[in-house]
């Protein structure tokens, strides 16, 4: 449940792109990608951290 509340928190700050990520920001998705166990994740909540790197990263990119 927090991993997926912390993606879509994330994933909604950056539906505007004058709405830069904080370090905070940066660091909990950082996190959130990096020390998952996926062997123990069966749910759909790592979605939202992933689409949140990629809107970010597609944003960085420009």
């Amino acid at each position: 449940m927090a991993l997926r509340e912390l993606g879509e928190s994330i994933l909604i700050t950056l539906t505007s792109p004058e709405m830069p990520l904080t370090p905070v920001q940066e660091q909990c998705l950082e996190q959130a990608l990096t020390q998952v166990d996926y062997k123990l994740l069966f749910s759909y909540g790592m979605l939202y951290p992933q689409a949140a790197f990629w809107r970010w990263a597609s944003l960085t990119a420009r």
